[in-house]
């Protein structure tokens, strides 16, 4: 398979994960905080890794001068921007958060150009310009639905959409300066993530960790447990692989999944039927898909 048609499925794949855990990282920020559910799910996933890289193709030490760009990105990704990414699903929703999202091809289009000299052929302008249409499709069935934006929320999710942009620009630098597997990449981002919560736990702000995992119910501690092995251990793991084989502005463009999984699950928990623009949004995605997997083999 060709590597631009495997980072495509790969990120799909990583929406789709991110996406189930999505209305769970809501719901917990909202009853708990949003700095206690980013710490857990860091937490549980450096704990899954340190169990799972045996399986995955083993940890081989490598020099900090190499690996130094991923510790960064998981500080900065992971840490700063994922705490405005699940304070916005607490104020607005995971689906109209992750709408502006769809700003991040662009950001990645420029970026990968200036940094990595990944030219971008017809077919991935093609691509972004179908999906960012998805994007304003959607967008707007979120407006006529509430009559307004959220300013607050939506200035968190832009925050945290620049912040992951940038988390992903370090993941990309630090592979091709190491050229570890993806596996490896994904543990060095956790670790740099969960440093940045123990820092902002014993200077900032206590999380309260394991007491509050504690007085859950039996279900609520699967619910969590579940999230952040779907939406942060699994999906970042798929993310990475991505990133790593793949072209950036095109993988990032995958993202744009991101909202339609996310409402089509909410739609699903909350028991409301998605409305006509959402299946719009769909169709045009499909074809900004088909664009990118025909380009991408001849």
């Amino acid at each position: 398979m060709h590597n631009n048609t495997l980072s495509y499925i790969l990120a799909l794949g990583a929406n789709f994960s991110f996406a189930i855990a999505s209305i769970i990282f809501a719901n917990y920020s909202r009853t708990i905080s949003s700095l206690w559910m980013n710490t857990f799910k860091a937490v549980i996933t450096l704990i899954l890794l340190i169990f799972t890289l045996p399986l995955l193709g083993g940890f081989n030490p490598t020099e900090f001068s190499k690996v130094w760009p991923l510790f960064l990105s998981g500080f900065i990704g992971l840490t700063i921007g994922d705490i405005f990414l699940l304070r916005s699903f607490a104020i607005i929703g995971a689906g109209r958060t992750l709408i502006l999202f769809g700003f991040q091809p662009v950001i990645m289009a420029i970026s990968s150009l200036v940094l990595f000299s990944q030219k971008l052929q017809g077919y991935h302008l093609t691509a972004i310009i179908i999906l960012m249409s998805c994007l304003f499709l959607f967008s707007y069935e979120g407006y006529k639905s509430s009559g307004k934006w959220e300013l607050k929320g939506l200035s968190f999710a832009l925050i945290g959409v620049l912040l992951d942009a940038t988390g992903v620009l370090l993941s990309r630098y630090g592979f091709d300066l190491s050229d570890i597997k993806p596996v490896e990449g994904h543990f060095y981002r956790t670790v740099g993530s969960v440093a940045g919560f123990m820092l902002i736990n014993y200077t900032i702000k206590p999380v309260n960790l394991i007491g509050s995992f504690k007085i859950q119910t039996n279900r609520g501690k699967l619910v969590l447990l579940f999230s952040a092995f779907s939406g942060t251990y699994l999906s970042l793991l798929l993310y990475m692989s991505a990133i790593k084989i793949g072209h950036l502005a095109s993988v990032s463009a995958i993202a744009i999944t991101g909202p339609l999984f996310a409402t089509l699950f909410e739609s699903i928990y909350y028991k409301k039927w998605p409305g006509k623009y959402l299946w719009m949004s769909l169709a045009l995605f499909i074809c900004g898909f088909i664009v990118l997997y025909k380009g991408a083999n001849g």
